[in-house]
């Protein structure tokens, strides 16, 4: 059913997930193809499997990069602590 979800109950989020990227922003999906993609699954009333997999791609992305972000961000705490002490 999540193929009908895509086209239906979940488009807003999933709209809102493409116009926000970070695959987008880096040059790895268009932004432009994705929402077109997203308006035809609209009108069928049921989105393809790419356009599926591209959604959930953006997510693990985005979790990639928050986590990256924690840890870089824990290196330079830890760092900046150790400094403090020494």
């Amino acid at each position: 059913p999540v193929l009908e979800w895509i086209a239906g109950r979940w488009k807003n989020t999933v709209e809102d997930a493409f116009r926000n990227s970070l695959l987008v922003r880096d040059g790895w999906l268009n932004s432009e193809g994705l929402l077109g993609a997203l308006r035809q699954a609209e009108k069928q009333g049921t989105a393809t499997n790419h356009l599926w997999y591209c959604y959930v791609l953006d997510a693990w992305y985005r979790t990639q990069y928050i986590e990256a972000g924690k840890s870089h961000n824990a290196a330079i705490v830890a760092n900046r602590s150790d400094s403090l002490f020494n």
